[in-house]
């Protein structure tokens, strides 16, 4: 395979999945995919919600 640009999602995954196999165990192949897991929700929205009203004086005292 060349090392152009793939646009097909299903190429892409396909050949990223052969990559994965060939370095590692498929232990080690399940553990890798399961960090980039797409979860649920909006981050961002949660994110401000949780910060909302916090100074850096309030950051700086929790660490």
């Amino acid at each position: 395979m060349n090392k152009n640009a793939i646009t097909n999602p299903l190429t892409l995954n396909e050949i990223g999945m052969e990559a994965l196999s060939k370095a590692l165990s498929p232990v080690d192949v399940a553990r890798f995919l399961r960090l980039y897991d797409k979860g649920s929700g909006d981050y961002t929205k949660e994110r401000e919600q949780e910060l909302d009203g916090l100074t850096m004086s309030d950051i700086h005292a929790s660490m």
